[in-house]
């Protein structure tokens, strides 16, 4: 007999919410392994049996700001890392994620909880290419733990892995392409590309230097970042104005107040820390990690401004004064400008300006300083030379699909999609390009109406 009490339910209860999308929590939360929140995306979207960029486009994007109308490799290839950093598109997709999964405290799976110190336009913080550990992988899949991308392989200042210190990697070993950071397919360890599993450990150089100190140093610096982010105090170390508050006092404790003895005695340019004095001049990460590494402790121990924490000043000599580039001669600067003046006229435009600057020997914002009129021109002529070759390989791709389809027609046999995206693929063809799609539909009209015309019959109307 069933007890009564067990159906007494209390009339006040009400049930949880759903979340539309399945609750995943970040992978290495608690550690300086902590999942990124691009790798928590493509697990999302492998838990719904669905591709990471349809996920984006289908139910995260609707609900930001983020203006996207259409899949472009540009946002999957270079935008989409801005997730894991401090600005808009992280904050975006952070909050339409923890509506979707019905979770909140993913924004630590980014840098958003130090986005109030560190500057907002991202400068040196994240790396162009997604880059990863073999090793990690490796003990991964042997442990039977899903693969995923911790956070600090995203940052630039990390060049190698906080749990193994061995160097990061940014290329399939088997195919030599950089990844996307919005996989192909929802397995985060293999290649979007050739499909081969990025934990192949590349072949050990016995002369391969040792790692430097200072990648291990900052890498370590890195963990204790991300681990930071994940607690409370993250609201006191990344408060706004934070950063002034502490070099202020290092400047009074240990120089005397003057800031242009601190600048000489750790090695800035001038002006550079009065500067970052001011409230609404934020820290780059790299700027960060410079101003700690010459007082000799961490980020992290450099924020909390413990009185207890030792700086070691005393035996550090002052570095050498940064080396000035000469003045440029007239005759030098006219050479230049004839240089440019004839590149921007004759070419070669496939230069980017860049380039172009490599290729004399001179850097980017030192020609667009000195000679910004030549630069415009080479800059545009550049932009037209891309446009003129999108344009023309886009007519050659629409002629070989043409040629393609009219040649499976004739063949006579059972013609499938995916017979039709192995052939266009074999010559680098994408189907998803409408102009390619509206060249095979052509082909078919017309295959169709010759035939027709050859039989006898009449051609279908357009």
């Amino acid at each position: 007999m069933i007890d009564p009490l067990i159906l007494d339910f209390d009339d006040d209860w009400v049930p949880p919410a759903r979340s539309r999308l399945v609750t995943l929590k970040p992978m290495g939360a608690g550690t300086q392994m902590l999942e990124s929140v691009s790798s928590l995306l493509v697990r999302i979207a492998r838990a719904h049996t669905v591709k990471p960029l349809d996920l984006l486009n289908r139910e995260i994007v609707p609900r930001t700001d983020i203006q996207l109308r259409r899949p472009s490799s540009s946002f999957v290839n270079t935008h989409a890392k801005t997730a894991n950093g401090l600005g808009k598109y992280a904050h975006e997709i952070v909050s339409a994620l923890e509506q979707l999964t019905g979770q909140t405290g993913l924004a630590s799976g980014s840098f958003l909880p130090w986005r109030e110190l560190l500057a907002s336009n991202g400068n040196s913080l994240l790396h162009p290419r997604p880059c990863w550990c073999p090793t990690c992988f490796h003990e991964w899949r042997a442990a039977g733990q899903e693969p995923y991308f911790p956070l600090a392989w995203f940052c630039e200042q990390v060049a190698v892995c906080p749990a193994h210190e061995r160097p990061l990697i940014d290329r399939c070993t088997q195919c030599g392409r950089q990844q996307p950071f919005v996989t192909r397919h929802a397995y985060l360890d293999y290649c979007s590309y050739c499909g081969e599993w990025l934990g192949k450990e590349e072949r050990a150089d016995g002369n391969a230097p040792a790692l430097p100190q200072r990648a291990i140093s900052r890498a370590r610096a890195i963990g204790e970042l991300i681990v930071v982010g994940q607690t409370p105090e993250a609201l006191t170390l990344g408060a706004r104005g934070r950063h002034a508050t502490v070099i202020t006092e290092l400047i009074q404790q240990r120089f005397g107040g003057i800031t242009a003895e601190a600048e000489r005695r750790l090695g800035f340019r001038p002006h550079v820390m009065l500067n970052w004095l001011r409230k609404h001049q934020l820290l780059s990460l790299k700027s960060l990690f410079e101003l700690s590494e010459r007082v000799g402790v961490s980020p992290v121990a450099l924020l909390r401004n413990d009185p207890a924490t030792a700086f070691d000043l005393s035996q550090r000599a002052a570095m050498e004064p940064i080396k000035h580039r000469p003045p440029v001669s007239e005759q030098r600067l006219d050479d230049l400008k004839k240089v440019l003046d004839g590149i921007a006229r004759n070419g070669p435009h496939h230069l980017a300006l860049t380039d172009v600057a490599k290729t004399l020997g001179e850097k980017y914002t030192f020609l667009r300083y000195r000679c910004p009129d030549e630069c415009r021109r080479i800059s545009a002529a550049h932009l037209k030379f891309k446009s003129d070759s999108s344009k023309a390989k886009l007519a050659a791709s629409v002629t070989q699909s043409r040629k393609i389809m009219m040649r499976l027609l004739s063949s006579k046999q059972r013609i499938t999609r995916k017979i039709v995206k192995a052939e266009l693929a074999a010559q680098r063809i994408s189907i998803a390009c409408p102009e390619v799609r509206a060249a095979l539909r052509r082909a078919v009209s017309d295959f169709v109406s010759t035939e027709r015309l050859r039989r006898g019959g009449k051609p279908r109307s357009s």
